[in-house]
């Protein structure tokens, strides 16, 4: 995943939207926030531990926290939920998308309660890599990445491959973490091409497949139908062997 696109999208109106100057944590609010993990008290933050970034009209962010923190899903099937209600939430465009830091200081301010009924242990405390690491570990910026990347705007539900893509963990983490997630088409496909699959053996060794044919073969050229196929096709080894 990279920054390449748009920044920011249209300015919405509504009861519902407002507008929200995000930020982007320091240094020293890193360091901050990284010593609170364990504390059910949010960190109060300084001049010195966040720099304006750009503003933004996004929605209901309160109000998306609440219904999450209600629902009665298990915290492993809460995916599914959070990630189009958060990116429809944010239309951040995807060079404010692939800021780190922006992520690190949502989540340690108004959407650090979706954070923590996703990811906080029974000590309470959030692993350090889902509140502060990079965008494929991050708890929120790898839910917005995996809804961003699916989602088909326009559609009478926009986020129905958000959801395939939501179905599993390891799903969405190795597929995220490895290069096939730079293209939406070749992405789609290979959602596509394992069905309702969440074996983790055949969505690992598909991908490594996959990493191996693009080696010699431009998986960038191939249409969505064609890339299910060649899954299929590599699933069907896999199931086999």
């Amino acid at each position: 995943m990279d920054g390449a696109g748009t920044e920011g999208g249209a300015r919405r109106g509504g009861p519902d939207v407002s507008c929200l100057l995000l930020h982007a944590l320091t240094p020293q609010g890193v360091r901050l926030v990284g010593e609170a993990l364990a504390s059910p008290t949010p960190v109060e933050l300084g001049p010195e531990h966040q720099v304006p970034l750009a503003e933004r009209d996004v929605g209901d962010l309160a109000g998306m926290c609440r219904v999450v923190a209600a629902s009665g899903h298990e915290r492993s099937q809460l995916d599914g939920l959070i990630a189009p209600k958060l990116h429809a939430a944010l239309p951040l465009g995807r060079d404010l998308g692939a800021r780190s830091a922006m992520w690190a200081w949502l989540a340690a301010t108004m959407l650090r309660p979706l954070l923590q009924r996703r990811w906080a242990g029974e000590d309470g405390a959030v692993p350090r890599a889902r509140a502060l690491g990079p965008l494929t570990d991050h708890g929120l910026a790898r839910l917005w990445w995996a809804a961003e990347l699916t989602v088909a705007s326009g559609a009478a539900d926009p986020y129905w491959d958000t959801g395939k893509f939501a179905k599993g963990q390891y799903l969405m983490d190795r597929l995220l973490k490895s290069n096939l997630s730079r293209n939406s088409t070749l992405l789609l496909g290979i959602l596509d091409g394992l069905g309702e699959s969440v074996d983790w053996r055949r969505i690992n060794e598909t991908v490594g497949a996959l990493g191996v044919i693009e080696t010699t073969v431009c998986l960038d050229a191939l249409t969505r139908a064609e890339v299910a196929g060649l899954v299929r096709d590599i699933s069907r080894g896999v199931l086999s062997s």
